[in-house]
């Protein structure tokens, strides 16, 4: 990963050492389908993701905002406060699944909060020069360490229902992701938790955008985001 060599407090920015041209990893995925040197480099440049996520938790960074799991919940309630009186339907799944977002973090033992870029997906990498470049730094705050991991397959969980073409291969994505992270006791709970948590974000902001389709697409976020709440257990 390309190392972090400066973190300026006021702007909230952390610079990172200097990363040549390169193409997204996200641009990787349709060759990827088809070729296996270009599948076996994508899978091996993710798990290196997951790897150099311990790095970036370890960046001294004073001053960051505070983004607990229930902060996070308030944030998206504040986001849909209206969405009642205009998608009645998307607003009684939201809070459904908001409800078991507030049960679940009253029932997991509390997280280490570290750096956390906040919107660690497959689109904000970019191998260049033989290291993997973290784009997108503008989102840093203190968040749980099971935060960005979650956030990372959450994505690739959208990007399967937009694209079902890619599923197997997303999925292979998301397997290397997860041996590359490793077994973490605090951990397992919580990254289902920041996975339902994206996957609930990406469905209010697929109406926000009125994406296409985004009745059947907000819906599928949602149960896939029940599905990981529930693997939690009651």
């Amino acid at each position: 990963i390309a190392a972090p060599v400066a973190y300026l407090r006021p702007e909230r920015m952390l610079v990172t050492s200097a990363i040549g041209k390169g193409k997204k990893l996200s641009r990787w995925l349709r060759p990827a389908r088809k070729q296996e040197e270009v599948k076996a480099g994508l899978l091996g440049y993710i798990a290196r993701a997951a790897e150099g996520l311990r790095f970036l938790q370890q960046t001294p960074a004073d001053g960051l905002p505070r983004v607990a799991p229930r902060d996070l919940v308030a944030g998206f309630r504040r986001s849909t406060t209206r969405f009642p009186q205009v998608a009645p339907r998307l607003a009684a799944g939201l809070e459904r699944s908001l409800r078991g977002l507030e049960r679940a973090a009253d029932q997991l033992p509390a997280e280490p909060l570290v750096p956390t870029h906040g919107a660690f997906r497959l689109h904000q990498l970019l191998p260049c020069d033989g290291k993997l470049g973290v784009l997108d730094l503008d989102t840093l705050c203190r968040s749980g360490a099971s935060a960005d991991a979650g956030n990372f397959l959450a994505y690739l969980d959208a990007l399967a229902l937009r694209r079902p073409r890619l599923e197997a291969l997303l999925g292979d994505c998301a397997n290397a992701f997860l041996e590359a992270l490793g077994p973490s006791p605090d951990r397992s709970g919580w990254l289902s938790w920041y996975r339902a948590a994206s996957l609930v974000k990406m469905a209010f902001r697929c109406f926000l955008r009125l994406a296409p389709g985004w009745p059947e697409t907000s819906r599928a976020l949602l149960r896939e985001a029940d599905e990981q709440l529930a693997r939690l257990g009651p």
